[in-house]
């Protein structure tokens, strides 16, 4: 039937999308955009994700990675777990995500 073939279709155009935006990386890009401004909360979200995403090409042309924490971000919850300042956490701590 007509709708039947409409349905078939929507549904192929979906897989086809679905398929191209993982092929493309554009949904890993998305999580990312999202969680930075989640994060953030930037007064002005358009020139911010602008800047993000001037700073991932940059990152890509140094083949350096693209991540969502900052050094700093990630010497912060370091020093939460690190609670006795010893430089390290133990495997124990890893373990449980807790300090």
């Amino acid at each position: 039937s007509f709708f039947r073939n409409q349905m078939e279709e929507v549904k192929d155009q979906r897989a086809e999308a679905m398929k191209y935006l993982e092929s493309k990386k554009i949904l890993k890009l998305f999580d990312i955009l999202g969680a930075k401004l989640v994060k953030n909360k930037p007064e002005r979200p358009n020139e911010f994700l602008l800047s993000e995403l001037e700073k991932i090409l940059e990152a890509k042309t140094m083949n350096a990675p693209v991540t969502l924490f900052s050094e700093s971000d990630i010497e912060v919850m370091f020093s939460i777990f690190d609670i006795t300042n010893r430089g390290y956490v133990t495997q124990t701590q890893y373990a449980k995500g807790s300090p």
